[in-house]
């Protein structure tokens, strides 16, 4: 008999979040992706695998059984493509579109950036105890997304809409001062020297719509500067473009180029205000100190 994975949503509520109204809908992935210890478990167990409901949540970047972050790109050939499940002699197992060869359950990897596994996007750095941190937001920002009250305070932000706004906006700005790539059915904005855009335009933006490695640095960077904004969380560090640095609220903003620093800042003002209030300090101190 199957051991259910452990997971803090149920399929009830992980249908409310990718469900028939579509008013959440920006925050399903539309790619596959998967936990590598789930898949080998599941293979070495039964000889096949099955997918997680919580791995199609764009708010889902780390494994909530296994604390290492999710994947989506073949590790066995120099492609790195996506992958499809594919039935294979009555077993459904999971395939590469490029080389076709499935994955086993022993790991085997092709010289990537995910043989340095300490390298995140955005210059984060993959420890355990940045992977509990985001578990932590994720669990609370998936609970938000079922209209449910997170269970503690992020950067001051106390409701599901807030800290769900919260993470959007901090998304879209690390998207926006990188340029990483999206999904292709995501039309970025096209900013303009002095413009502040309107929240949600042309349509949100939320972690769904890049790589999970993408993903995970957007996860761990809003949860590290939100609980940072308070004056409180563990101190963890990344590479920013200065070099090795702790990963907060003031680094994030000092890191961001001053146009997207400056749209974040309009965009506070729409935060519950104790947060858009700590917010603003935070982004003026920077200022003040450029």
């Amino acid at each position: 008999m199957r051991r259910e994975p452990r997971c803090d949503l149920g399929p009830a509520a992980i249908g409310r979040i990718t469900g028939d109204d579509g008013s959440n809908s920006c925050w399903h992935r539309w790619a596959l992706a998967w936990c590598p210890k789930c898949i080998r478990a599941d293979l070495a167990s039964h000889g096949e695998l099955y997918e997680r409901a919580i791995w199609r949540l764009g708010s889902c970047v780390v494994c909530p059984e296994h604390n290492v972050p999710l994947e989506d790109r073949c590790c066995r050939c120099p492609f790195e493509d996506r992958c499809h499940f594919s039935c294979s002699g009555g077993f459904l197992k999971l395939a590469c579109n490029t080389c076709r060869r499935p994955e086993g359950p022993e790991p085997r990897r092709m010289p990537s950036w995910w043989d340095d596994e300490s390298a995140g996007a955005f210059g984060t750095r993959i420890t355990p105890s940045l992977n509990q941190l985001i578990g932590k937001l994720q669990n609370d920002l998936q609970a938000a997304l079922t209209g449910a009250r997170p269970s503690r305070s992020w950067g001051l932000l106390l409701s599901a809409k807030g800290l769900v706004t919260a993470v959007r906006h901090v998304t879209f700005c690390l998207i926006m001062a990188t340029t990483v790539r999206c999904e292709p059915r995501i039309i970025l904005p096209v900013m303009m020297p002095g413009e502040v855009l309107v929240p949600g335009a042309p349509e949100p933006i939320t972690p769904a719509a890049l790589s999970t490695r993408a993903a995970y640095g957007a996860l761990a960077i809003s949860a590290a500067a939100l609980r940072s904004l308070e004056g409180g969380g563990e101190t963890h560090m990344w590479d920013a473009d200065r070099g090795k640095s702790p990963l907060n609220i003031s680094s994030f903003l000092a890191w961001l180029p001053a146009d997207i620093r400056r749209q974040l800042k309009s965009w506070s003002t729409g935060w519950e205000h104790a947060a858009g209030q700590a917010l603003q300090a935070a982004i003026a101190a920077v200022d003040g100190v450029r």
